[in-house]
Order: structure tokens, then sequence, then C-alpha cells
């Protein structure tokens, strides 16, 4: 490697005094990590000069100067998967011959031996002694203790390794205060961080956020979008400027945070709902919004994620409200687009730090594990499955039975819980029912008795099947001083309610024993068309379902809820006998949308209109209010759905179009020119009048065969509308060529310009490497120790 003209003294240390377990990571990734000990702690570009023919375990890195004279100094990287083993002056005899080769042609004037093992000393001495003897003059060895010391003394490497935060315990690597923040934030995905892979997707998140500080982790479940989320928060912990914040939602997090306050991360996990969409979750971002910009202005800083199927049904509902670097998609990074060196190195990882027996490792290793890291529909949790014996039971070792193992997991993972013993399917049914979150020691007495009852096992057995499941697929996780048991991924989740779906006699266990909210969110009649991982009720469960949804308490949240399920997720018996049992359902009171077309409430009616079931009552109440939203609130979307319109008496629709052009369309005339004075010039022009454009948008539909002159009327607001962006566009010009923006430096920001910099190294040809004087690199497997 080539460094900078004078290298900080290197002393090396006389004996650990900590213990990260860097014989754990593997060849490839301790590679990696000399890599950015170069270049984020030494601020040194590398490349990979020559790769070690001796089985895997070494390789060299090489690092030019930036602006100054074509030295180079070479970094020899030593790794040992042994634990304990030191160093010893006889490893370096292998490489004597390759540093003669380099000292003929001038390349070898520093000398870096960098390893994994401990340093004594002595043996320190005695190679360096051995290197000057070759002719090195300036020979420097650095072992674990050095490197042990770089990763506690550097928040910055720590952020683009971040599976050193998985070697040991974190009060090894940070002080007690930030190591019981960080704890508080990862929680159970601590120990996922031993084999954590840096992808793309990472360092995208990571400049996004230094950049913008919001960043949104779209992706499929499974695919890591909340271990980079938890990556990135404790990377903040790490700062003792900084505190973190995780909030399930945006309304936990309304209910907890303070925008006021500066100097935060907010983490939010399945931020519009974490198996389909909520609509309380978009209405609370429509209100959060201006707040989260101004929070971000106060020196916060967001991170959310969300599935993208669920995300992509929000956008439309969000509009204008949804934040712009969202809109425009700066802030948001895919997760799950990997590359095929990525899924190599999370392959490695997972199967190294997995349980599986060592010849069933070695033969993966020897005829299949390329083949499989080459499947693009490898993600990390299907790694961490294949390194899990409690997963693989039915996986034979043959290409075809492997391959068929990560393009359909879920089918293998329903099997895989139906072939659990009893008393585990019991267990695991035991924290489905508590919401996936059940106290240890203190389940709830009567979901106990219904699990007992419906699988035939013993309060014993139940409580041991418990403990057996802890690592594979439940963990332990601690909150607010309450232990609780949880799944080691939410697709276990998922699967298991799938698979109570299909077991019969199971779906009315799970009827009768959830709180009456999850009915309301994790269920649905299996003769309507839903989207999102639901437990679907056939019809011989109708009239129990219509029992729970009756105990539905009058709340305002959860009355939005039950009429969601109403007009959404319910069959049209189960909406009738619900109307007919309970008719004062219609006189309840839920939190509305900022939207008519998107309220529940307003949707329910429809469907009950639609079945000739609501009240004439319910029915001119309804009509009022849309018309006043209408006229009043400028609300058009319920012109843009015909089942709400059929709760307007035909009468009033006959009247519409006429006061559409007498009365609104002036309105939207001066809504259009009051957007275009108050616009937010830090937004795109056009963003600011994106709801008015959508509003004309479902106008025009509506008057599109009700007379060509009251269209024409609606059709010439979109004229006003591009005038309005024009004198928009004008004014920020203006405040630009004005104005010098600042920008609000952090932390990020030194991580983003590391990123950078490291981007900028390219790896050398092997053309090169052989007039350096070196071999050229020969082909060897990542996965080549991955069975030791």
């Amino acid at each position: 490697m080539q460094i900078v003209d004078q290298i900080p003294s290197l002393a090396q240390a006389q004996g650990p005094y900590r213990d990260l377990a860097l014989h754990t990571i593997g060849w490839k990734a301790f590679q990696d990590l000399c890599a950015h000990v170069m270049e984020d702690v030494l601020s040194t570009p590398v490349e990979v000069f020559r790769e070690a023919h001796d089985d895997g375990q070494d390789a060299v890195l090489n690092s030019k100067r930036i602006g100054g004279p074509d030295q180079l100094t070479t970094v020899q990287c030593k790794f040992s998967a042994v634990a304990g083993r030191t160093l010893k002056p006889s490893d370096l005899a292998v490489e004597e011959e390759h540093i003669a080769l380099l000292l003929e042609k001038g390349l070898a004037d520093r000398y870096i031996l960098m390893t994994s093992m401990s340093v004594s000393a002595p043996v320190a001495v005695k190679i360096r002694k051995r290197l000057r003897e070759l002719g090195v003059r300036r020979p420097h060895v650095l072992g674990k203790e050095f490197l042990t010391r770089v990763i506690c003394s550097s928040s910055k490497l720590r952020a683009f390794v971040p599976l050193v935060y998985g070697l040991g315990d974190l009060s090894l690597i940070l002080d007690d205060r930030r190591a019981k923040q960080a704890k508080a934030v990862l929680g159970h995905l601590q120990s996922s961080l031993r084999t954590y892979v840096t992808t793309t997707p990472h360092v995208k998140a990571v400049r996004a956020l230094a950049k913008h500080k919001i960043v949104m982790l779209l992706g499929d479940a499974a695919t890591g979008k909340s271990t980079i989320a938890a990556v990135l928060a404790t990377v903040a912990a790490d700062n003792p400027r900084h505190r973190c914040f995780k909030a399930d939602g945006p309304i936990e997090l309304m209910e907890n945070w303070n925008p006021d306050e500066g100097g935060a991360l907010y983490w939010i996990d399945d931020a519009f709902g974490p198996n389909q969409l909520r609509q309380d979750f978009v209405d609370a971002w429509i209100n959060m919004m201006p707040k989260v910009q101004a929070a971000i202005a106060g020196g916060n800083s967001f991170v959310l994620t969300s599935r993208r199927h669920i995300y992509e049904a929000a956008k439309p509902k969000l509009g204008s409200r949804n934040h712009p670097l969202f809109r425009n998609e700066e802030a948001i990074v895919q997760v799950g687009n990997l590359t095929p060196d990525e899924r190599s190195q999370i392959l490695y990882n997972h199967i190294k730090a997995g349980n599986q027996p060592t010849q069933w490792k070695t033969y993966l290793k020897n005829y299949h594990v390329e083949e499989l890291a080459k499947e693009e529909l490898l993600i990390p949790e299907i790694a961490r499955q294949l390194g899990d014996c409690a997963y693989t039971q039915k996986v034979q070792l043959t290409r075809d039975s492997l391959v068929r193992f990560i393009r359909a997991n879920r089918t293998f993972l329903h099997d895989t819980i139906k072939e659990l013993s009893k008393d585990s399917r019991a267990a695991l049914t035991l924290v489905f029912l508590h919401g996936g979150k059940m106290a240890i020691g203190n389940p709830s007495a009567n979901m106990q008795e219904l699990v007992i009852r419906h699988y035939d096992v013993d309060r014993e057995a139940l409580g041991e099947a418990l403990g057996h499941l802890k690592g594979s697929f439940l963990v332990e996780k601690a909150e607010g001083g309450q232990s609780f048991w949880t799944f080691k991924h939410p697709t276990l989740a998922d699967a298991l309610a799938s698979t109570l779906g299909e077991t019969e006699g199971m779906r009315e266990l799970y009827l009768r024993g959830v709180k009456v909210e999850t009915v309301l969110s994790n269920t649905a009649c299996a003769s309507e068309t839903v989207i999102g991982d639901f437990v679907l009720l056939p019809e011989t469960l109708d009239g129990l379902l219509v029992e729970r949804l009756l105990e539905t308490p009058d709340e305002a949240s959860l009355n939005r809820q039950l009429f969601s399920y109403l007009a959404d997720k319910a069959s049209d018996s189960v909406v009738r006998a619900v109307f007919a049992k309970a008719p004062g359902f219609f006189d309840r009171k839920a939190t509305s949308s900022y939207r008519s077309a998107y309220d529940p409430k307003v949707r329910a009616y429809a469907r009950a209109q639609s079945l000739n079931i609501l009240p004439s009552e319910a029915r001119m109440m309804m009509a009022g209010t849309l018309e006043y939203d209408l006229f009043e609130g400028l609300d058009v979307s319920c012109l843009d759905d015909e089942r709400i319109l059929q709760l307007f008496p035909v009468a009033t629709l006959l009247n519409l179009v006429s006061r559409i052009k007498i009365d609104l369309i002036p309105k939207y005339e001066e809504a259009i020119e009051t957007c275009a004075e108050d616009a937010d010039l830090d937004l795109e022009p056009s963003d600011s009048f994106d709801d008015l454009n959508s509003a004309v948008t479902d106008l025009v539909r509506f008057l599109d065969d009700k007379g060509s002159e009251v269209l024409e009327s609606a059709q010439y607001l979109y004229g006003s509308i591009e005038s309005g962006v024009e004198k928009v566009a004008e004014r920020k010009d203006k405040r630009q060529r004005e104005l010098e923006r600042e920008r609000n430096d952090w932390m990020w920001e030194e991580l983003s310009e590391s990123a950078r910099s490291a981007s900028r190294s390219q790896p050398i040809t092997s053309n090169t490497a052989r007039e350096m004087g070196g071999a050229s690199p020969s082909p060897r497997s990542i996965f080549s120790d991955v069975d030791q």
C-alpha cells in the first residue's frame, strides 16, 4: 500500500485488553476490515494487489498515495480462524520470496503485516528484524490488539464495518452509557450483527442519512430492512451527543417524541403498517410530516422502514403531504437488490456461524455453495435458515433441493412449522396469540388454556418447548424491565398465521384467542380479495367473527379499524349480520381521514348502501357531510368513487353539476392563487400543486359526460395550475440567486465522505500486478474455510 508521507505511529500493543472474536469473521471479511482500517482510520484508499495462494488465509492490499510519488506500501493481511492462535516468526517465511520480488522493484520500502492473531512484543521484534534483513526499511506488525484498539476508538470504522458490534459484548467496544443505549435500540438484533455484511443498500442508506437526515428503507419481507435500520441507529447511539428512539409506527412516535428537541435519531419500523397498509398510520404521517421537516431542521434524524407493496399503496393517499425527498425518491433506499459478491459473503457468514454439522458444511462447500450464491432470491433471512439445522430437516444436499429451498422458501417454512413437534407448535402458537410478544413466565391464562386444549399438551411440556425454541425460532427481548418471548424473524409470524389459517380447527382457536384489535388488523373473510398476510376465515366461522366484531370497544381509533374491516375485509353476509344485530354501529364516531374517499366510515356506509341495509337517516347525514366537504373543504375525492356517489340522493347528484360550475370552480381558482403565493420554496414548484392537480383530474373525470361547458371550465384549471407553477419557479430561482444556503453538518457527513473516498479505489488488474512484481491473482473461493 501507499499511504501518506508520515504514517502515524503504529505502536505494537503489548497484550490484549479486549477479546473481540476476529477469528470468526472469515478471511474475506477480515480483508475488508483491514481495507477499511486503512481507508477510514488512516484516510488512505486501498486496492487489492495480490490475493493469497495459501488456501484463502492471506491477502495483499496495496495503497497509492494521492498526489504523491509512485511509491507503494504493501499490506499483508494474515487471517486465522483458530481462536487463540498467536503469530509466529515462521508465518512470514511463506512470504519472503514475494517480498524479495517487491524489493527488486522498489515496492517494499514500507511493509505492514496486519493479522487477526495476537502478537507478542518479542515476536513483533523478530518479524520486524527479519523484514529489515530482507531489505524493508519501515516494517510494521499490527495484530489483533491493534485492530481491537482501532475498533474501540473509531465510530467511523464501525459505521462501515458494523459486524464488529457483534464480535463481543458491546461494553467492550462502547462506554457503559452508549453500550446500554445501543443494546436498547438493537434488542434481539445484536446477535445478527456478527453475520452482517455491508451491502450497497447499507452504504446508500448511510449516505442518504448523511445528506438528508432522513431515509426510508423499502424492501420485501426478510430482506434486511430492520437490520440496516438497527445498524444506523447503533452508529448514532455510538455518538455521545445523540439519542436514539425506536417506535412501531407513527402513532407511537407521536405519543413519545419531542420535535422541538434536537440531537435525536428516530427509527420507525413498519412505518405504514406491519402486514398491510394502515390508513390511521397514513393519516398520522399526513399530520406529522410538517413537524418531521421542522424536526430535521432542528438537528434530528429519521429512519423509516416499510415493505415495498405497503408503501406503494400509501403513496397516492399521502400525495403532496408526503416528504418531498420521498416523493422524488432521493431519500429512499431499495433493500434486497444484492450483488453476487454480497450474496456470497452473506451466505458464507451464515453457513460458517450456523449450527449445521461440519460434514454438511463441507459437502455444501465442495458441491453447491457457489451456485446457491448466484440465486437472485437468496436474501439474508434465507441464508440464516440455511445455516440453522432446525430449518433444513426436509432439505436434501442436492442442487435441486437446495435451490428449491431458496426459490420456494415460504413453502419450506410452512413445512418446517408443520414438521415441528406438537409441543413446539403449541409454544409458537401461544406466542403468536399474544401478538408475537409474550411476557416470559406470565402468559394469558385464557390463551394458555386454549392452546393446551386444542393441541392436547400440558403446561410443563409447553414451558419446556419455549426454551427449546430459543435461538432458532424464538428470542428473548427485554423492554421496560420486562422480558418477552418474540419471534426470531417476522416471517415466522407470517408463516404461522398462514399455517393456522390453512389448518382445520386452528382458525377457530385463533379467532377465539386473539384480542379484538388483532381480529380487526390480522384477519379477513376468505371470500374477499385482500392484499397482505392475513388469517383467512371460512364462511363456517361467520357467526363467531360477528360476535368478535361486536366486542369492539366504542373508541374512535378502534371504530376506524372496525369500519375499515366492514368496508374491505368482511363478506356481505358478515356485514349484514353486524348491522342487523347492532344498528347503533352507524352512530359510532371514528377518527376521520383527510380525504373522504379514504375514510373507512364513508366506505363502510357506501358498502352498506350497496347492500340496501343503510338506514335512510344515516344516508342523508353522510350525504350532507360529503356535500359540505366537497364545496367547503374542496374535497372532490368522493366524485371518483361510484360506490360513494350512491350515498347522494338522485336529486342532489343532478344538482351537483351546476353547483360545481357556480360554486366550486371559482373556489379552486382562488385556491390555486393562494397556493402560488404560499408555496414552500424548498420544494419543487410543481410539488406544491400536487393535491390541486389531483383534485382537478378527479373533477374532470366526473364531468366527462356531464356537458362540454362545465367540463371546459374545469379543464381551464389545468392552465391556472401551470401559471402558478411558473410563478413559484420564478420566485425560487430569485431566492437561490440571492442566498447561499448553508448545510447543517452532522456526524454522518464524515461517514459519507469516507464512503466516497473508499469508492475511488479500483481493483488493480492482473497485468498491473505482474508489472509490480506480484503474482497474478488466482481464483479462490470465499467459501474455502466455511467448514473450519
